[in-house]
C-alpha cells in the first residue's frame, strides 16, 4: 500500500476511530486501526473493540492499493506531531513508513487479515436527528448501572412513547432518568437496548457530525451512519423493567426551587457527607433544609422554596440528586414527594420532557 493524504484530515479521522481501539490480552489486533486503500482514491479506516466499531472514509492519492493494520494510538501520536500539510504512507514487509518533506517514521504493522470484520446490517434505515439522538442519550446515560449482573440495567433503553418522539431511559434501580426528544417522522416498532458506554460513543459521534443520521437496527446490532462515517454498536437482547409501574402517580408534597440555589447548597453539604453520601431533605414552612453529617462534622443549608402540601423529611444519596441538575434547562425545578420512605421525582418547572426518580435511603 502506498498513499498520499492531507495531514489534518488524517489526524481528524484517527482521532475519531481510535477512541474505540483497545488493548486486549489475547487479541492484540484490537489496538490497531485497519486502513484499506482502493484504486480511485478512497481510503477506509476501521477500529473496533468488538462491542463497538467505527468506520470512516477519506479521499487521497492511492499509488498502490492495499490494506494494513497498525497500532492506532502510535499512528495518531505520530501524525499529531507532523506540521507538514501532506503525508505519505507506504507499507512494505510488515512496516508502515510515514514520510514528509522533513521527516520519516517507521511503525511495525500487524497482518490486515487478522482484523475482525464489522457487521453489515441490512434492512430499513430510519432518518433521525443526530443532535436530538445524542441529547437523549447524554441526558440519561449517567443513571445506567455500573454492575454487569443485569446487562439490561447497564444500558440506555430507547423506545417510542409518543408519535414523532423518542424516549431514552436509564436506571441502576436506585434512580431512574427518562428523557423524551423530538424525532420527526420516526416510527420505531421495537425498543433498543444499547450498553451505556457504547451509547455515549454514539452520542459523541452524532454530535460531531452535526447532521441527520441513518439508524439501522437488527436483533443485536445497531448502526448510525453518515456519508463518510459509520458506527456499529452491540445491542442487548432483553427486557427493560416496566418502569412506568414504579413511577408515582400521586404526590403528597411539591417544592419548587431555583436550580442554582440547590447547586450552591449541595456544594457545601458535600464537605461533610458520610461514606454513604447521605443527604437529608427536610421541608417545612416554605423552607428546604439540606443537611449532611460525617465523621468530621455536619452542616445545614436552608433554601427558600414554594411549597405545596404537607411538611416532609427524606434521606437520599446526594450524588443522585446532584447528577441531574446539569440536565435541567429551566431556572427552577420541582421536587415531587410521595411520602416518607418513598421515592421522589425531580423535573423542570416548564420542561416536562425530563423526569428523574430517586429512591430514598432508609439507613
Amino acid at each position: 500500500m502506498h498513499i498520499h493524504i492531507k495531514t489534518q484530515e488524517l489526524r481528524d479521522m484517527l482521532e475519531t476511530v481510535s477512541r474505540v481501539s483497545t488493548k486486549h490480552p489475547t487479541l492484540p489486533i484490537l489496538q490497531c486501526v485497519h486502513l484499506t486503500a482502493l484504486e480511485g482514491g478512497t481510503i477506509t479506516f476501521k477500529a473496533t473493540n468488538l462491542e463497538i466499531g467505527v468506520e470512516g472514509t477519506l479521499s487521497g492519492k492511492v499509488e498502490i492499493p492495499g490494506a494494513i493494520a497498525v497500532p492506532a494510538h502510535i499512528l495518531l501520536q505520530t501524525i499529531a506531531l507532523i506540521t507538514h500539510p501532506e503525508v505519505s504512507l507506504k507499507e512494505d514487509v510488515g512496516t508502515l513508513t510515514i514520510t514528509t518533506k522533513t521527516s520519516k517514521t517507521s511503525i511495525a504493522t500487524q497482518p490486515a487479515d487478522d482484523f475482525p470484520n464489522l457487521p453489515v446490517l441490512e434492512g430499513d434505515a430510519h432518518t433521525i436527528s443526530g443532535k436530538n439522538f445524542a441529547y437523549g442519550i447524554k441526558t440519561v446515560a449517567f443513571a445506567a448501572s455500573q454492575n454487569s449482573i443485569k446487562p439490561e440495567l447497564g444500558c440506555v433503553y430507547i423506545y417510542q412513547k409518543k408519535e414523532n418522539t423518542l424516549t431514552f431511559v436509564a436506571t441502576d434501580s436506585f434512580r431512574l432518568a427518562e428523557k423524551t426528544v423530538p424525532m420527526a417522522n420516526m416510527v420505531l416498532s421495537n425498543h433498543i437496548l444499547i450498553p451505556a458506554k457504547n451509547a455515549l460513543e454514539l452520542a459523541r459521534l452524532a454530535e460531531m457530525m452535526q447532521a441527520d443520521s441513518q439508524l439501522t437496527l437488527s436483533e443485536n446490532q445497531c448502526v448510525l451512519s453518515w456519508d463518510t462515517l459509520q458506527v456499529t454498536s452491540r445491542s442487548v437482547v432483553g427486557s427493560f423493567p416496566d418502569y412506568n409501574q414504579i413511577m408515582p402517580k400521586e404526590f403528597s408534597t411539591h417544592a419548587t426551587i431555583l436550580v442554582q440555589d440547590v447547586m450552591n447548597a449541595l456544594r457545601r453539604t458535600n464537605v461533610f457527607l458520610n461514606k454513604f453520601a447521605q443527604l437529608t431533605l427536610s421541608l417545612a414552612g416554605g423552607a428546604l433544609t439540606l443537611s449532611s453529617k460525617g465523621d468530621t462534622g455536619m452542616t445545614e443549608e436552608v433554601v427558600t422554596v414554594a411549597q405545596e402540601g404537607a411538611d416532609i423529611a427524606i434521606s437520599v444519596n446526594q450524588k443522585y440528586l446532584q447528577d441531574i441538575l446539569t440536565y435541567i434547562t429551566d431556572d427552577s425545578l420541582t421536587v415531587h414527594f410521595t411520602g416518607i420512605g418513598r421515592p421522589m421525582v425531580v423535573e423542570g418547572v416548564y420542561d416536562k420532557s425530563l423526569r428523574y426518580l430517586v429512591m430514598p435511603m432508609n439507613r
